[in-house]
């Protein structure tokens, strides 16, 4: 597995402090050269992580950043699928299709950071350096296509109750179909599906995630206000307090793989019950545009089905199925 420059990782410990430190000072604590802090710094600045820098007092930065640890990663989850870190990536789900191994096993990419982030309807996806989730996991199905519908809500499933363990059960999250996690109003994370139907019935899905951590209330970041036009919220704000991203992604793998092999043998079927004590849209007025070539319809979200297709009450009084589309409630 590809290791992050530790002196990257470890420059962060140092400087999450909350001090001044300078490079003198900074280069003898890791072992490297003035020059190899100063590179390094350079580097978070071109990541977008918001410092200072001081003549004679040395480097802060504005806010303590919570890195992922490849090596925690690795103890933790290695038994369970192969794992690649990146600092920075365009795309964990472009570059991870571009993929021509045996896919055998599960395969995890997992970034820092991503450039081109998407989800669903080639929407950009903000994603900053070390403050969220930004991940693909590829998984090896040996089942047919046609068996793996509803996923996307299944993994909604998943972060919904991965991400509710590290929230007071007051502060209830619920999903939204087909594929957000949200607290009220606010969306908190999506995922991103892509199937390939393999050889002798077997497919290929990659399961791309996006999960808001840890929200910096940075002024001098105007830009991500009009980089996200929907309301976001990310459990630091639920909490309170910053999250240990390390420790939010293994319990993130370890409850989604957990799912997918229930998933694998039930179904979406198997997550039924559990989508209904969720479901944000349950009973709401809601527009659907199944494809953007199509005008909206406007009716009464009434759950979904076993294969997690839409139930949505016309006013005529018709349900229809919808199996995918763009949903939103309305005010």
């Amino acid at each position: 597995m590809h290791h992050p420059t530790s002196t990257l990782f470890q420059l962060v410990q140092h400087l999450n402090h909350g001090a001044f430190q300078d490079g003198e000072t900074l280069g003898q604590s890791l072992g490297v050269s003035r020059a190899a802090i100063w590179k390094t710094i350079s580097k978070l600045e071109q990541y977008g992580v918001p410092l200072k820098r001081v003549k004679k007092k040395g480097y802060q930065l504005e806010h303590p950043l919570s890195l992922l640890d490849p090596l925690r990663l690795q103890s933790e989850l290695a038994s369970m699928l192969d794992l690649k870190y990146f600092e920075t990536i365009d795309s964990t789900q472009t570059a991870i299709k571009k993929l021509t191994d045996a896919n055998t096993r599960p395969l995890l990419y997992v970034s820092e950071q991503q450039t081109q982030g998407r989800g669903r309807l080639n929407r950009t996806w903000h994603a900053p350096f070390g403050q969220h989730l930004y991940l693909t996991l590829r998984y090896p199905f040996q089942q047919d296509l046609s068996e793996l519908t509803g996923l996307s809500l299944m993994v909604s499933l998943s972060m919904a109750t991965a991400s509710q363990s590290f929230l007071p059960d007051t502060t209830r999250l619920q999903v939204k179909w087909p594929n957000d996690l949200v607290y009220q109003t606010q969306k908190l994370g999506g995922c991103l599906i892509e199937v390939q139907a393999e050889a002798h019935g077997s497919c290929t899905a990659w399961i791309g995630i996006g999960l808001n951590v840890n929200a910096e209330e940075n002024s001098s970041q105007p830009q991500i206000a009009q980089a996200i036009p929907t309301p976001w919220t990310a459990l630091s704000k639920l909490t309170g307090h910053r999250l240990d991203r390390t420790q939010v992604l293994i319990h993130l793998i370890k409850t989604l793989l957990g799912d997918l092999q229930v998933f694998s043998t039930q179904g979406f079927s198997g997550f039924l019950d559990h989508w209904k004590e969720l479901d944000s849209l349950q009973g709401q007025t809601v527009s659907i545009q199944p494809t953007l070539q199509l005008p909206p319809r406007t009716g009464i979200a009434r759950g979904v089905n076993a294969l997690g297709h839409l139930q949505f009450q016309l006013a005529s009084g018709e349900v229809i199925s919808c199996a995918n589309g763009d949903v939103r409630k309305n005010t």
